[in-house]
């Protein structure tokens, strides 16, 4: 096992639902932040890497979403905060050696004080493609990875990465 540190990465996955407690009046998007299958930049993060951003989250540290993530550390993009991290299997989806992936879930709750947030909420229930909007949303996962290895599927080498931070 390869040590890779330092490197950044980024990915996107797609919001799955946007909705509001009636009861908190909070706002809430949830979905698959990751998983381990390969993802659109040919490389994998396994189930440790899952399991470990899910301790990540539980030992306190910040986890925040934000809008158009360039790798800048900026206040002004975040528009809510994850508040709940689970590592599934999935039942229905397999990997390319055909065994049920496992899957990084996230619910976040939006800052209900931040235009952005709203304006992200709005976009995501009822999209106005015809003013440009996007269909679909995604999560962005932003960080370093700190432990990879490699792995040959088919006739590709693939970046397994076994942590990130």
């Amino acid at each position: 096992m390869s040590e890779k540190n330092n490197e950044d990465f980024n990915f996107n996955a797609r919001i799955s639902r946007a909705y509001k407690d009636e009861k908190s009046g909070k706002y809430y998007i949830e979905g698959i932040a990751s998983s381990t299958s390969i993802d659109a930049h040919r490389t994998i993060f396994s189930e440790n890497c899952l399991r470990g951003w899910k301790e990540d989250f539980e030992s306190g540290l910040p986890t925040y979403i934000e809008i158009n993530h360039d790798g800048v550390k900026d206040w002004t993009k975040r528009i809510g905060k994850v508040s709940e991290v689970e590592v599934r299997k999935s039942i229905e989806k397999k990997d390319e050696e055909n065994n049920f992936i496992t899957e990084l879930f996230i619910r976040a709750e939006l800052d209900s004080d931040n235009p952005l947030a709203l304006q992200t909420f709005n976009t995501i229930n009822n999209p106005k493609v015809e003013y440009g909007q996007p269909e679909e949303l995604g999560l962005s996962i932003n960080g370093f990875i700190t432990k990879m290895r490699l792995k040959k599927i088919g006739n590709e080498v693939i970046e397994i990465y076994d942590r990130a931070r």
